[in-house]
């Protein structure tokens, strides 16, 4: 149940070699009930010919969230660029990446994404949301919420591609409620596309509502498609970049939260607190 919070990482740059699976800028994971709130990155993170055979998760902010975790108030200025080898016919063992969390069994919500993404498979199955890659589980976890989420960056995947959720999978479902994306999807031939969420792998489909996609591109799947400036102009739209930039800024106060804004702040409250408990 720990927290991030009030974190700013710029001109982050990730080159890592293929046997590196699990990638994210914020943190590489988090735990059941953890929280990542108001944190903002930018960068690049680039991988050629990762190994993915168990599966691959890159994140923008973190790699994998687990059951009712909470990523709120965050915004990803990160390009990623991904070439990678996944077990063929699996989608358990594909690869995954997203602007925000690769895989997420919690909740995701305000969250903002600016990067392109663009990740292709040499072998296997590999996939790409703008905010959240896939819901796979592997046995148990809870449902994957996404809410007020945008997605402005090109997102870009052999096997399936979309602005919100590339995949909800197994026998878990989501819920994706006013997320808009305003970014080209494309993906290879045959591959599945949608501008909310691409494809269902063995899952119910998602419970959706207020979703809304870029007019002349990709095909809706679930959400209406509007122009740009017609997406920009719904006060929804307008409120999501609001509340991110206002809790970036720190406007958006919780009690009981120790933020920490820069890595000098962290040096000086670690000191703090070192001379309160001797």
């Amino acid at each position: 149940n720990g927290i991030v919070k009030n974190l700013k990482l710029t001109n982050v740059n990730i080159a890592l070699p293929g046997s590196v699976k699990d990638v994210g800028v914020v943190a590489h994971q988090i735990g059941n009930t953890a929280t990542i709130s108001a944190c903002e990155t930018s960068g690049t993170i680039t991988m050629t010919s990762a190994a993915c055979g168990a599966r691959m998760r890159w994140g923008g902010i973190t790699s994998y969230a687990g059951s009712d975790s909470v990523i709120e108030y965050c915004k990803s200025n990160v390009t990623i660029t991904a070439t990678a080898n996944a077990a063929a016919g699996n989608y358990k063992n594909a690869c995954y990446v997203a602007g925000i969390v690769a895989q997420s069994l919690g909740n995701v919500k305000y969250c903002v994404n600016n990067g392109d993404i663009t990740v292709t498979a040499e072998s296997g199955e590999a996939y790409a949301g703008g905010i959240a890659g896939t819901t796979v589980t592997w046995g148990g976890g809870t449902l994957l919420k996404v809410e007020n989420c945008i997605n402005n960056g090109k997102i870009s995947a052999t096997n399936g591609a979309s602005g919100i959720v590339a995949c909800v999978s197994k026998d878990k479902t989501a819920t994706l409620n006013n997320n808009f994306n305003l970014g080209a999807i494309t993906v290879g031939n045959g591959g599945k596309v949608g501008q909310i969420v691409a494809c269902q792998n063995n899952a119910t489909a998602p419970t959706a509502n207020g979703n809304f996609g870029l007019e002349g591109g990709a095909v809706a799947g679930v959400g209406e498609l509007a122009a740009e400036a017609t997406l920009k102009a719904k006060a929804e739209y307008v409120d999501i970049n609001t509340k991110v930039e206002n809790a970036l800024k720190g406007e958006i106060e919780e009690e009981g939260v120790i933020e920490i804004a820069t890595a000098e702040d962290l040096k000086t409250k670690v000191t703090d607190m070192s001379a309160e408990y001797k």
